[in-house]
């Protein structure tokens, strides 16, 4: 089965915007002309249907183009936007692979080979796609400790979802193009007919500027950037009349920051969403406006919930891991996510990961909770909680906090014990409390853990 069902969808849109690009504007004619002479080359040097084509760089025009062109003639694309030299080549070196574009390649540059001709790593995974005559989408696990795990993707599987007619919002790209939001925010917007608007960057004061200048409709956002959006204040200084919704996941939600955004931006409606890089996105249907718990739904796929955590089994284009990792899958197909939930009625809220949850002598400690007990604490911009081992206790409980102000922290630390006091459990009180000056990533997500 191909995916021309992508190129027809791009030429349905007509001759409206695709692209929004600082200055320059592109519309589906011009994207899909890009396309089209982009697959022409890469016939011409070489590249042939299953082939893995790597390309480096945030989103911009060339690196859609080769997105789309990838997948119509049914290569292997992997996109990679990984922050330094270093990191790229460690993702790199994890990816068997064929055809390589860097950043600052120009669309009329051929890619570089990254074996001889006869020479290629093959994995069995691979040879499965191939024998489908299938597109696939390799994206990788956070990398930052170790060496990243490889996941491959059948893409036809991946974007049936995408064939039902949707609205054609004006939106925002923000996750990064080797992020699985990043890829759903790609080829839903588009192949709605709706325009993306790409960022030269990613912070608070430059997406809020966009949004007002190209009246955007849709943001989707992580909650600590939405966090950070609503402490730079940003959202008083553009005009974000237009914004109709915004869309979060990859993270759980704090209450307090949902709550917060809800009272700055009245009248946009707020959708969790949920997925991981070997499942997908699946949006959720919400049991009541700014509820934490959500109904998850999609055609096809099955939820269900096993001693507080999450299992899926019918989101299968993921054939499964190019090291050699176990699958995850596992009796009858169902797939262990590792996300905790509480389940109530039917509708689940997120709690967090199970290995991120703290043993503090036998009790369990999710950090989410106690994070969302510091962040309702005057002058907090930010906190993470993460455990760390201790010979008495197994573990204790760390924070790591953002201020506002300059506060000292020896005071912050007396202020914060007070505080808690009442509100959590002895045990769930951070014993450790340092104070830093960011915790959001270059990819927008919290940093549990100090780096090394």
């Amino acid at each position: 089965m191909s995916l021309e069902w992508i190129r027809e969808a791009l030429e349905g849109a007509g001759e409206g915007e695709a692209l929004l690009e600082g200055e320059r504007r592109v519309t589906y004619p011009e994207l899909l002309g890009e396309i089209a002479r982009l697959r022409a080359r890469l016939r011409e040097w070489g590249v042939r249907p299953g082939d893995v084509l790597a390309f480096a760089g945030d989103y911009g025009t060339p690196n859609v183009v080769r997105f789309f062109a990838a997948l119509l003639e049914e290569l292997v694309a992997v996109p990679l936007a990984m922050a330094g030299e270093a990191e790229l080549q460690r993702a790199l070196d994890a990816v068997p692979g064929d055809w390589f574009f860097p950043a600052t390649a120009p669309l009329d540059e051929p890619p570089r080979r990254r074996q001889p001709p006869g020479e290629r790593r093959d994995h069995p995974l691979l040879a499965q796609l191939r024998a489908r005559g299938h597109a696939g989408v390799i994206v990788l696990t956070s990398g930052s400790t170790g060496r990243p795990k490889v996941i491959l993707h059948d893409a036809v599987g991946l974007f049936d979802k995408f064939r039902k007619p949707r609205r054609a919002y004006r939106s925002l790209v923000f996750l990064l193009p080797d992020h699985m939001g990043g890829i759903n925010t790609l080829v839903s917007l588009l192949t709605a007919g709706g325009t993306l608007i790409l960022p030269v960057k990613r912070d608070p004061e430059t997406l809020c500027a966009l949004i007002a200048r190209h009246r955007a409709e849709l943001l989707p956002v992580t909650p600590s950037f939405l966090n950070l959006l609503l402490v730079s204040e940003a959202w008083r200084r553009h005009d974000l009349s237009s914004l109709k919704v915004v869309s979060y996941g990859t993270e759980v939600m704090p209450e307090t920051t949902l709550q917060r955004a809800a009272a700055a931006l009245p009248g946009v409606r707020f959708v969790q969403l949920y997925g991981s890089s070997e499942l997908g996105i699946f949006q959720g249907r919400s049991s009541g406006e700014l509820s934490p718990f959500l109904q998850l739904q999609a055609a096809g796929v099955e939820f269900t919930v096993r001693e507080g955590t999450l299992w899926v089994r019918g989101a299968d284009s993921m054939l499964g891991y190019l090291g050699g990792e176990p699958s995850g899958f596992g009796d009858g197909g169902w797939y262990d996510t590792g996300d905790l939930v509480e389940e109530r009625d039917g509708q689940l809220r997120f709690l967090g990961r199970r290995s991120e949850l703290i043993n503090v002598g036998g009790q369990k400690v999710l950090p989410g909770e106690v994070e969302e007990a510091l962040l309702q604490l005057p002058g907090v911009v930010e906190a993470t909680v993460h455990g760390e081992a201790h010979a008495l206790t197994g573990q204790i409980v760390v924070a790591r906090v953002q201020l506002a102000t300059d506060e000292d922290e020896k005071a912050f630390k007396l202020r914060l014990r007070q505080a808690l006091k009442g509100r959590l459990q002895p045990y769930k009180i951070p014993v450790k409390v340092t104070l830093v000056d960011s915790l959001v990533s270059s990819r927008l997500k919290k940093q549990r853990r100090a780096g090394p």
